[in-house]
């Protein structure tokens, strides 16, 4: 379940004002992470049904509970049969004084911040699959090694247990499509941050748990992944499945369900993309062929390591090859649930190419978006409606100001580790870059302001051609030039408390609560929509 919020129309200074004044009649409803599913042997539902069902074939809950549409008790059933087994979540349990699972356990609470470590996860081939080992010998996700082998674990066994998790998500709508790839790598690296900020899960399975983040439980829900793509031992002979992606032995590192893998832009050094990204390599070679350039066709390559995992009867064949529909790109990027979701526009069919067709004009308006995943839903509209208008807004700083937040992709997963930890804004500290305003405008009046803004957006319109045109020629970019940004470097990077991420640190971090005041002063935005952001 989620409540997300896509644009008509891009948003512009006014609508970013207009959307700030949001009150709690203007947000769509939503409701909190559950944490009950599981309990009991009838399950939650009216009437009372019991466990199992032939899409789940769950011990805990029922195939009742799933939504009738097709497409979820076919999700359910074709992970499971992928997996070649059922799911296995497993979620650390809260110590308290008398919890019965700790009475044979000498174990403290996990420091996370000391164990999610500053550097890149090593690779898959050099610490056989990375975390701590279940009783089971299954590795835990990246998300939970510092609980380790010996952690208490509330278990589920079915997709039911993360994707009836409820989020918020906020789809923005870009300019062109330069500066939504821009947008994707700006915000990968706020993704654990807004987790940790909107952390609303403390309960699964009817227990209390060490973490308040829904991300891993999800994640292992819809991880469909065989025991050779999970690092479960080498190939044995003749296992290759042809009909799955990579014969279903290829090593994949992650869940489908997850944070980034790469980044999008050819904004970005290379360097950033510092952990391992697996692509499908047919898949890479054909979009080269074709003249995407290849910072994009690692992205798409690496969404197809993935099997489709919906079709639907009538729309596989008969999708006309000519570029008229999406169907099946849609697919397979609906089911690559990462932090981001970077989405082209819908083709537009033929039957709306008239322009006084009102179907034209639906289409039309849908340009190139990004999506921002993983915050968690609020208990009240007010609530949602302000993380929403809050990510807006920092978006407009972004593009406005001309802000710096990428970090490399080894320290934003080191930061997901650290959202998973119990209340993550008093106890951690995250990554972030310590100046995010090299380029900052200042400019006064708005005449100047936008004369700013499509200066940046030509600065790195130039860095992104100067970079390609390295890329194919294999020629450096030239020192001094507009695509020779810094590499990533230590110094450039420092561990911050959620109270400094927002509030700022020292003098050379502003903040990002005071960037977001900074911006409405910058439009001279009027009193009254103020302080009702200032609430």
């Amino acid at each position: 379940l989620g409540v997300l919020d896509t644009p008509r129309a891009p948003t512009d200074d006014a609508a970013v004002a207009n959307g700030a004044a949001a009150d709690q009649g203007d947000a769509p409803a939503g409701g909190e992470s559950g944490g009950r599913s599981g309990v009991g042997g009838a399950c939650l539902t009216v009437p009372l049904t019991w466990p199992g069902g032939p899409s789940s074939e769950s011990a805990q809950v029922s195939d009742a509970c799933i939504n009738p549409h097709p497409r979820f008790g076919t999700l359910a059933a074709n992970i499971r049969k992928r997996r070649g087994s059922k799911v296995a979540v497993r979620m650390p349990l809260f110590k308290d004084a008398h919890t019965p699972e700790f009475a044979t356990h000498d174990l403290d609470c996990p420091e996370v911040e000391a164990r999610a470590g500053a550097g890149a996860r090593a690779a898959p081939e050099q610490d056989g699959g990375g975390g701590g080992e279940s009783v089971r010998g299954e590795p835990l996700p990246f998300h939970l090694e510092a609980w380790g082998d010996k952690w208490p674990m509330v278990t589920g066994d079915c997709m039911a247990f993360g994707m009836g998790s409820c989020c918020l998500q906020v789809t923005f709508q870009s300019r062109d499509v330069h500066e939504s790839r821009f947008m994707f790598d700006q915000l990968a690296g706020l993704s654990p941050i807004m987790l940790a900020l909107s952390a609303a899960s403390p309960c699964f399975n009817g227990r209390l748990l060490d973490t308040d983040a829904r991300w891993t439980s999800i994640s292992q829900s819809v991880d469909d992944r065989t025991p050779q793509e999970r690092g479960l031992g080498a190939e044995p002979a003749g296992t290759k499945e042809g009909g799955m992606a990579g014969g279903g032995v290829r090593r994949l590192s992650k869940s489908r369900y997850d944070s980034v893998s790469c980044f999008l832009s050819l904004y970005t050094p290379e360097a950033y993309n510092d952990i391992p990204c697996e692509v499908d390599e047919a898949a890479r070679a054909s979009l080269l062929e074709a003249g995407v350039d290849p910072v994009l066709a690692r992205h798409v390559a690496h969404l197809f390591t993935r099997d489709p995992l919906v079709m639907y009867q009538g729309s596989i064949e008969e999708i006309p090859d000519d570029g008229s529909r999406t169907d099946h790109w849609e697919s397979l990027q609906s089911t690559n649930w990462q932090t981001m979701r970077w989405k082209p526009p819908p083709a537009m069919p033929a039957s709306a190419s008239d322009a006084q067709d009102p179907a034209s004009r639906d289409y039309a308006h849908i340009g190139w978006r990004t999506e921002f995943r993983s915050m968690e839903v609020q208990l009240t509209d007010f609530e949602n409606a302000a993380y929403t208008v809050f990510i807006v807004l920092l978006t407009r700083v972004l593009l406005v100001f001309d802000l710096d937040l990428l970090l490399p992709l080894s320290k934003i997963d080191a930061n997901m580790q650290r959202a998973h930890a119990r209340a993550p804004v008093k106890t951690q500290k995250f990554w972030f870059r310590k100046d995010v305003t090299p380029g900052a405008c200042r400019a006064p009046c708005p005449q100047e302001r936008a004369a700013c803004e499509e200066a940046s957006r030509l600065k790195r319109a130039q860095a992104e051609a100067e970079r390609l045109a390295a890329l194919e020629s294999g020629v450096p970019v030239a020192a001094g030039s507009a695509g020779a940004r810094a590499e990533p470097s230590e110094e450039l990077f420092e561990e911050m408390s959620m109270g400094e991420v927002l509030g700022g640190k020292g003098d050379y971090f502003p903040g990002l609560v005071p960037l977001c005041y900074a911006y409405l002063d910058h439009i001279k935005c009027d009193r009254e929509t103020f302080k009702r952001v200032d609430m």
